[in-house]
């Protein structure tokens, strides 16, 4: 626990319950790009997924009940959503790493 407690004064992190951090500066790149990689992987398996499940079900007559039918449906609005929504969101975090995503009143 002292190393820790060590590390973390000679990093500038206080372990008293405050919320100050003064660690590298490029920490906030390391979580912008972690971010943009999960939203990417999210986007890829979402898209990907949905679309074999789509035309799976689309395809195959047997497959067409009641219940593929809702299955299909809500495929169908994951897949827009994974392909319309979640692009928009890495844009989202790019513009507000950048600084310009604050709104502003004047």
């Amino acid at each position: 626990m002292a190393n820790l407690t060590a590390t973390a004064s000679a990093q500038g992190v206080d372990l008293g319950g405050g919320s100050s951090w003064d660690g590298p500066a490029d920490v906030s790149l390391q979580v912008f790009l972690f971010s943009v990689v999960t939203w990417a992987v999210t986007m890829l398996v979402g898209v990907v997924g949905n679309a074999v499940l789509c035309v799976t079900i689309g395809s195959t007559p047997s497959l067409r009940t009641a219940m593929n039918t809702y299955v299909f449906g809500i495929g169908l609005v994951d897949l827009l959503t994974c392909s319309l929504l979640l692009p928009l969101r890495m844009a989202v975090e790019r513009m507000a790493r950048d600084g310009q995503g604050e709104l502003t009143t004047t």
